[in-house]
Parts: C-alpha cells; sequence; structure tokens
C-alpha cells in the first residue's frame, strides 16, 4: 500500500501524531516537545521508541497498582506450578534480519496419543508495550484444560510499524501447524486469542487466513497458511475506522497510540485505517467467534456490528460482558476463572471437543441492553414507534446534560465524607434542613431535571461547567434513592418557605420521572439511559417502589409538590402505567404469582442480571417493597389484591425462621439456629427451585453462601430481615379490606410499636397482635420507640391518635418505660406528672365518646442472683393502676402477668424472648446486642398472647369479643 502524504496542520503539542511514520528505523530520541511543534511533513517517518507524555508500560505490577483502589478485592494472576502441564520457554519461532522471536508453549502432560487444541495467546498493551508472559497464566490454564496454550511474542511500535506485527503473528500460526506433532498439536483446530490490543489483532488476523495477499505480503507459504478455526476476543475493538472508534482511538489533541501503530492518524491514510479494521474483513468466511468484554464500554466498539455479519451467514458466536469490571480484568481473580470457563465451552463446542474440566459451576449470563435497536426493530410497528420516541427523548435529555459540563476534571466529595452533614440529611423528615443547604441542593439538579448519587449536594453550591457527581454515568439517576429523595426534601422545603425555585425545581423533577418512564410503564435505573443493564426495568434498592411512590404521594396532594395542572394528569396516567407493568412483570410459578426480580426485561418482563454477582432471579428485598407499593393502590383491583395476597404467601414461605446469619471477617458465614430470632430471607431465589442462590464477581452461581468469596460475603447483604416490612404492612392492609367490627388504637412505646426491621432486630407485641386476631378488628399502631407519656404527648403523636379516633373505637396506652428513665431527662416523666398525662389521656378519649384500656409496662428481664426478677419500673406500674381504679377505666396489667411468664421460663429458657444476638448479625449493632428489654418474633407473640388471653379472661367484655 503506498503511504499518503499527510497535510500540513497546525496541532497542539499533544497532537503529534498526525506523522507519517512509514519507516521501521528506530528513533533513539524521545520524540520532544520541540518536534511535535514542527511542521509535520518536515519531520523524518520513523518508528519511535519514546515518545513524551506516553503512557507507562502495559503490565500485570502497573495494573495492580492502577485498579486497586477502586477494586481491591482483586489479586493478580500468576503462572501455575501444578502437575499436568508442561512449560516451555522462549521457543524460537522466527530468525530474520536481526529479528529474533520466541513463543512460549504450555501443553497437557497426559494427552496421550490424542492431539490437542491450540490457542495462541496474543498479549494487549496499546500495540506498543506489554509482553507474552502476561498471557502465560491463562496458556497454562487452559493447557490444563486440555488445549495447548501458545503466547506469541510480535513486534509493537516501538519495533516496527503495522503490518511488522500481524505478519509475526501469522508467521507463529504457520510455525505451530508445521510443529503441530512436536507438541500434540491438532492443526486442524487452532484458536487465536488477544487481549486488548491484542484481541483487536487477533481479530483482524483470524479474519484475514482466507485471503490469497494481505499488505502485499502472501499468507501462504508452503504447505501452511496463517488460518484459524476461532478467535476469542477479551476486549478488543473490532472496529478501527468508525467515528465512534475514532472518538477513542484517533482523539484530536491526545496521544493516538493506533496511530503510532499505523503511521499516521484517519485523515492521513484512511485507507490503512480500514485495512486494518477487523470489522472491514468479516464475511462469510470469518472464524466462530467469542467476545469477553469488561464493563467499559469502549472497548466494544464494533462487536455487535461484526456479530451481525457473522449470525447472516450463521456462524456461531457467544458474548459474555462482565460486570462491574475494568479493561484489564482477565489479569486478575475474581474473573480469571470465568474468563478460562467461557474460554473452554465456547471452543469445545465449536471444535466439538470433549467437554472441560470443572465445568460444576452455573455462569451467571451477561447483562445485555434490552433496548438495542434490534429488539425495538422485532417490535410490532406502533409499538416501535413509541420506543423510538423513548430512546430519542433520552438522547435529547443526554445531551442537554453534556452540554452544560465544560470542566469535569474537577473534584467532587463524595457524601461519605462528611458523615455528619449525612446524617442530617437522612434524618430530614423529622426536622427540615437549612435553607441553606436547600439552596445549594437545587444547583446540583441536571438540566434534565435529576441528581446524582454518592455526591455532597448540601454543603456547597455547584460550580457551573463541572460534573454533577462523583460518578458522571449516574447523574442523573434513581439509584439509592437518588432525585426521589431531593424531590421529598425539596417538597418539605416547598410548603415551608414557598419559595418559587423549590416549586420549579420540583417541576423539573417530577418532568424526568415522567420521561423516564418507559412505554410500558417501567422504569430504568437511569435516566438519560445510560446503557446496559441500567436500562432493564429496574426494581433494585427500591428504584420502582421509590419512583412509584413518589408519585401516589404527588398524585394525593398535587399542591405539596407544587405540580401543575399538566402534570397532575399526567402523574396519575404514570402510576395507572406503573401498576400495570407490575402487574405483567410479576413472575409465576405453578400458575400463582409469586415475586420480582432485581431488574427484568422491559419488553418481555424475563429476570434478567445485573452486575456479575446479581442473577436472573426472584428477589424477596425488591418483592417486599413492590407489594407495599401495591397495598397504597386506592380501591384495588381484583388483580391488585390477589397480586398481593399471592406475593405475601410467598415471602412467608420463603422466611427462615429462629435462625441468625452470621458473618466473620476471618472465615466462612454461617446460618446459625437462634429460636426466636427475627425472621431472614434469602436475597435471591431461583424462580424455578425455590433455593437459595448466591453469586460471586467472577459470575459463578452457587447455592451455598460459604462457597462464594469472603469478600463478597462480607460486603453483600445475602440475607436480611428487610421483607418483614411487607408482612407488616399486610395486617394494616388487609384491615382496609374488610369492614371493621372492632378499631383498636395503640398509643405506647418501643415494646408495643411496629419496628423497622432493617433499623432494629426486635417486635413490639403490637406489632403481632394483628396476625392473631380477627381480620374483621383493625388495629393502629401509633406507638413509637423511645417515647414516655411526656414526649408522645408534646410531639403530636397523641393529638394525631385523637384526630383518628371515633366513638366506640379502643384505645390501648401503655406507658412507663421511658417515663421512669431519669437518667434521660429529655423523655423522663416524674411520678406525679406521669399520673396527671394519663389520667388527661383517659378524659380525652372519653371525650370522643371511645373506650381506654390502660396497660402496665411489660417487664424487662433482669435476674438476680437467686432467679428472681428485678423490679425495673418502680412506682409507675402503680400508678397505672390507681388511674385505672380512680377513672374507672379498665386495666391490663402487663406487668403483672408478664412477669410471672417470664419467670416462669426461667433465665435460661426465657433469652430467646429478647434480643440476644452476636457480632456481624444486624446492621444496627456490629457488635452485637445483648438486650433484656425488647422482644424477639417469639417473645412479642408470647406477650401479645398474654394481652389476649387476660382480657377474654378478665375482661372487658366487649373488647374480649374484638380479640
Amino acid at each position: 500500500m503506498t503511504e499518503r502524504t499527510l497535510q500540513k496542520t497546525s496541532f497542539k503539542a499533544a497532537s503529534f501524531l498526525a506523522l507519517s511514520l512509514a519507516a521501521t528505523a528506530l528513533s533513539q530520541a524521545p520524540l520532544s516537545q520541540a518536534d511535535v511543534l514542527k511542521d509535520f511533513e518536515q519531520l523524518e517517518p520513523k518508528v519511535y521508541s519514546e515518545v513524551v507524555g506516553e503512557m507507562p508500560d502495559f503490565s500485570i505490577a502497573r495494573e495492580v497498582t492502577k485498579q486497586t483502589p477502586k477494586y481491591p478485592f482483586i489479586t493478580p494472576i500468576k503462572e501455575d506450578q501444578v502437575t499436568g502441564i508442561t512449560t516451555t520457554r522462549d521457543v524460537i519461532y522466527l530468525q530474520q534480519s536481526g529479528t529474533t522471536l520466541t513463543l512460549d508453549i504450555a501443553e497437557p502432560t497426559h494427552h496421550g496419543k490424542a492431539k490437542a487444541p491450540a490457542v495462541l495467546l496474543i498479549h494487549g498493551g496499546g500495540w506498543r508495550t506489554g509482553d507474552k508472559s502476561m498471557q502465560l497464566p491463562l496458556a497454562q490454564a487452559l493447557a490444563w484444560q486440555g488445549f495447548v496454550g501458545v503466547t506469541v511474542q510480535y513486534r509493537t511500535s516501538r519495533q516496527a510499524l503495522y503490518p511488522a506485527g500481524v505478519h509475526d503473528i501469522q508467521a507463529a500460526i504457520r510455525w505451530v501447524k508445521n510443529h503441530a506433532n512436536e507438541y500434540g498439536i491438532d492443526a486442524e483446530h487452532i484458536a487465536l486469542l488477544g487481549a486488548s490490543s491484542g484481541a483487536h489483532m487477533a481479530t483482524l488476523i483470524g479474519n484475514l487466513g482466507p485471503q490469497p495477499t494481505f499488505a502485499g505480503k502472501p499468507t501462504i507459504e508452503g504447505d501452511t497458511n496463517s488460518q484459524v478455526q476461532a478467535i476469542i476476543n477479551v476486549d478488543g475493538v473490532a472496529d478501527l475506522e468508525s467515528p465512534e472508534a475514532r472518538v477513542f482511538e484517533d482523539k484530536p489533541g491526545k496521544i493516538s497510540y493506533a496511530a503510532l501503530w499505523l503511521g499516521g492518524r484517519y485523515e492521513a491514510m484512511p485507507q490503512r485505517w480500514q485495512e486494518a479494521s477487523p470489522l472491514h474483513h468479516a464475511g462469510p468466511h470469518s472464524p466462530p467467534t467469542l467476545f469477553i468484554n469488561s464493563a467499559q464500554s469502549r472497548f466494544h466498539i464494533g462487536r455487535d456490528e461484526y456479530l451481525a455479519i457473522l449470525n447472516k451467514h450463521g456462524i456461531a458466536n457467544a458474548v459474555h460482558t462482565l460486570p462491574d469490571t475494568p479493561h484489564a480484568f482477565w489479569l486478575f481473580h475474581p474473573w480469571f476463572d470465568t474468563q478460562v470457563q467461557q474460554i473452554t465451552q465456547f471452543l469445545h463446542r465449536v471444535f466439538k471437543t470433549p467437554g472441560s474440566k470443572q465445568l460444576t459451576v452455573a455462569l451467571n449470563p451477561s447483562p445485555e441492553d434490552p433496548l438495542r435497536k434490534d429488539r425495538i426493530a422485532a417490535l410490532p410497528a406502533a409499538q416501535q414507534k413509541q420506543w423510538q420516541t423513548y430512546i430519542k427523548r433520552s438522547h435529547q435529555l443526554k445531551a442537554e446534560d453534556l452540554a452544560a459540563l465544560t470542566d469535569t476534571t474537577r473534584a467532587i466529595a463524595a457524601l461519605e465524607k462528611n458523615t455528619p452533614l449525612w446524617h442530617q440529611v437522612r434524618a430530614y423528615q423529622e426536622q427540615p434542613l437549612p435553607t441553606e443547604l436547600m439552596d445549594n441542593l437545587v444547583t446540583w439538579q441536571t438540566p434534565s431535571g435529576g441528581w446524582s448519587k454518592n455526591t455532597d449536594v448540601y454543603s456547597q453550591p455547584h460550580r457551573p461547567g463541572t460534573a454533577y457527581g462523583v460518578e458522571s454515568h449516574y447523574a442523573p439517576t434513581f439509584d439509592n434513592g437518588a432525585t426521589t429523595t431531593q424531590l421529598r426534601m425539596l417538597a418539605q422545603a416547598f410548603n415551608a418557605t414557598g419559595k418559587k425555585h423549590y416549586a420549579q425545581s420540583l417541576q423539573r423533577g417530577f418532568n424526568l420521572i415522567l420521561a423516564s418512564q418507559m412505554p410500558n410503564g417501567a422504569f430504568p435505573q437511569t435516566f438519560p439511559l445510560a446503557g446496559g443493564y441500567h436500562n432493564l426495568a429496574t426494581f433494585n434498592d427500591g428504584v420502582t417502589a421509590a419512583l412509584v411512590q413518589l408519585l401516589q404521594d404527588a398524585a394525593a396532594e398535587p399542591a405539596a409538590f407544587a405540580l401543575t395542572k399538566q402534570q397532575i394528569s399526567k402523574v396519575n396516567n404514570a402510576i395507572d402505567a406503573a401498576i400495570n407493568y407490575l402487574l405483567a412483570a410479576q413472575q409465576k410459578a405453578q400458575g400463582k404469582r409469586t415475586g420480582w426480580g432485581q431488574q427484568q426485561d422491559p419488553i418481555n418482563h424475563t429476570l434478567a442480571p445485573a452486575r456479575a454477582f446479581e442473577m436472573p432471579a426472584l428477589a424477596t428485598m425488591e418483592s417486599a417493597d413492590l407489594l407495599i407499593t401495591l397495598m397504597r393502590v386506592e380501591q384495588p383491583s381484583e388483580a391488585v389484591s390477589q397480586a398481593i395476597e399471592h406475593g405475601i404467601e410467598w415471602l412467608q414461605q420463603t422466611q427462615i425462621n429462629d435462625t441468625v446469619w452470621q458473618r466473620h471477617s476471618d472465615k466462612n458465614s454461617q446460618l446459625t439456629h437462634q429460636p426466636g430470632a427475627q425472621p431472614i430471607w434469602p436475597r435471591f431465589i431461583d424462580a424455578s427451585t425455590g433455593e437459595a442462590l448466591f453469586g460471586d464477581r467472577n459470575s459463578a452461581i452457587y447455592k451455598d453462601v460459604s462457597q462464594i468469596s469472603l469478600e463478597r460475603q462480607l460486603g453483600y447483604a445475602w440475607y436480611f430481615n428487610s421483607p418483614q416490612r411487607a408482612l407488616n404492612q399486610y395486617q394494616q392492609w388487609r384491615q382496609g379490606q374488610t369492614e371493621a367490627s372492632c378499631t383498636l388504637r395503640m398509643a405506647g412505646d418501643s415494646t408495643m410499636q411496629i419496628v423497622d426491621p432493617g433499623k432494629n432486630p426486635d417486635f413490639g407485641w403490637g406489632q403481632v397482635l394483628p396476625t392473631m386476631i380477627p381480620s374483621s378488628t383493625h388495629v393502629f399502631n401509633y406507638a413509637k420507640g423511645g417515647r414516655s407519656t411526656k414526649t408522645f404527648i408534646s410531639e403530636g403523636r397523641w393529638q394525631n391518635l385523637l384526630d383518628d379516633t371515633k366513638a366506640g373505637d379502643w384505645v390501648l396506652i401503655q406507658f412507663g418505660h421511658n417515663d421512669a428513665s431519669y437518667q434521660k431527662q429529655e423523655r423522663y416523666t416524674a411520678p406525679v406528672d406521669f399520673k396527671t398525662n394519663l389520667e388527661r389521656m383517659v378524659a380525652d378519649v372519653k371525650a370522643k365518646q371511645a373506650k381506654a384500656l390502660l396497660i402496665t409496662p411489660v417487664v424487662r428481664r433482669h435476674f438476680d442472683e437467686e432467679g428472681k426478677l428485678r423490679d425495673m419500673h418502680g412506682i409507675y406500674p402503680s400508678l397505672v393502676r390507681e388511674v385505672s381504679q380512680e377513672q374507672n377505666v379498665p386495666l391490663m396489667d402487663l406487668f403483672k402477668v408478664s412477669s410471672e411468664y417470664i419467670l416462669s421460663l426461667g433465665v435460661k429458657d426465657s433469652i430467646d424472648h429478647f434480643v440476644h444476638i452476636g457480632p456481624g448479625i444486624h446492621n444496627c449493632c456490629a457488635e452485637g446486642r445483648m438486650d433484656n428489654t425488647h422482644f424477639t418474633q417469639k417473645g412479642a407473640k408470647a406477650m401479645a398472647e398474654l394481652v389476649i388471653n387476660t382480657v377474654k379472661q378478665r375482661g372487658p367484655k366487649e373488647l374480649a369479643e374484638c380479640l
């Protein structure tokens, strides 16, 4: 091919590579800043062994340093010392013109007379650096699987320009074929594997094999040729000439390593860039090809177009994308073994050879973008138009966001670096944030209308032009409560201040949510769309539940969220669409509805994978969130009610009782029997078998949590109790579906309250009471942990209860625990004031023509040396009895009956009634908790049973009939 003369152009210093580097002579001195500024056509075309400003040499050691901060769990691969393989190093395959090139060969020791397929491995390094030794661990792993692994040394751009390296590898292929008998190689089954730039070369060379000539040099020499029967592309581009490719490989103002290799930039020699592009050569002659990709999309360029050509001609192919991986993932555990398994499975399939060793672990399928053009094109015409409009809307909003970024290099402080502020933000529901912080929050809203996650958007205003989040691809997002949380905070601030810019910010945020909803009602994780699994219908981390519940609240109180008239109508339509999607997406087993996955295909509703350790499976926490969302639907249809009933039944079937999951920093976690422990659920459940599933960063799927890496055991919640929230909510929802024969309203403290299982491992007896009485008795629990009569009244909680109370209702009043806490003056209530507060409560109830039941505080489990219970409440139970007698209202002496009950159990057998948990059991208390006040589920049920039985035995009769 004739070199084209480069045009004379004025460039900045870093953009020197509009050079014609056609010569193969080496320049001993590095290309300097002064050289860069010369007119390019005056420079001599040379191979430059060094360039000022180029990246450090590609090596495993450098990648460890580079990747460890973001992926602290990785360990670099090493050469194998296992028996069963033989490694021969530095075998010369080419000597000419002073150049000596070698191979390292790893072969199975015992493959008898049968010949083995060979895999030639090409290292990466930007066509410029790297070494064949980097691929030797993979060659040895493949040898252990029954292949002959051959790593190839070739000339990089520091020694010779393209196509020298291509010719070197072709020569290596021919050498392997000519020496096949010597190394037990099946010359009819040879694969070419490359990583990064080596993957590009492997894909290029694999598609050149059948051609009679290439770059003016014959590919066929003697009785052999350089054709291969399979290609393994490990995160290398398949296209160099498209505009998308050149954004990275030929970016103005940046060193272009492709240009260093090819001899010039695309503008100077487009034919050469086309010639070196694998996609240009793909066709009916292409070998079967496997792509193993990282999560870095720039290295996927050309892949889909290449595979489309293979599919057109019926050529075998496969793609595996490993989520949340760096580009150089093949150099590290935990991804190395997965890579080996994917390679061997593919080669055994296309070579029709026996299966490989140790293929005993299922692999999580690679996540794919569900909104690919080919999928949209396969839909009916009307649906195609809807989806195309949706995707176009995403592109438009993304363009608006990108246009606002002029300086993305400034560092953004992560939220976790501002811990006190983070706690203040988390508590905003109870105490609004200061106006200054809310004003800062507004400045961080993206042009499209949302917010990023894990970013401090409160302590300082956003600087125009800078990134909107620490993770630019998550700006904006709905993940981890982003955008929905900010909108709720803004609504609170707007109602408190009436500020116009809060209203405008709210309206923009709701416009983004409405725009993000897919044509069928689903929501993605991020909008504008970010591609990959982010485009799935996302239930993970409560994304859809948070969005729909926000819409439900806004529809109920549109003025509080500053909605316009047009938005009100759209919000109601969006809720209907979302509910219909949830009904369509709920999975079924044996004809009954079950739950949902963390994410599902938005078009066909199938369960879908996301990160490497998040497999397509039913997800208990997300299912609980969605069931709660459905329970918020007013006047639910029969379909909604059935979805709730069946979903709750599935959660009840999958819960694990009397068991805790213990994690340890130095050994495997385990499930341990602990009577009375809060129910727990596996995070993932196989939709077909009902078995618990566990994943690891290498995409392997297991059925025992102890089989995954210790890093994943510690770093992910594989068991939890958060689905209990849905069971709690279900009791209240069920009441609303039946006509009330009795109504009970409960005022009290933590021993009575409904506990959030994600925050604390205990149960209030009032929490379990509705499950033990007729559904026609409606129970409304106002109890709150840490409250005394004083704080329950001062915080307005008593007034809230009174406002709801109707004639004939029963109001159950239990206080004393916190009133007696003299050490905590904010809640302490002196005895005289305690009695006055109870008298007021009784009078208030009577004024509403309702009925009060006074309940003495439940006993604390404090035994003395003789095995007797210590009195921890002092005078307070007696004061409750006095008020009952003086005010002529019934009394339930829970202190007395619970003391008798706990005493009958004794020191040992009463432990499982109270929260006694070891370290690492619950996120509330990393060091464990020995709590003799708060109940386990078993203890709470026992207390509720005492209340029910005592009322039935001793009255009042009217209340007993309700129970």
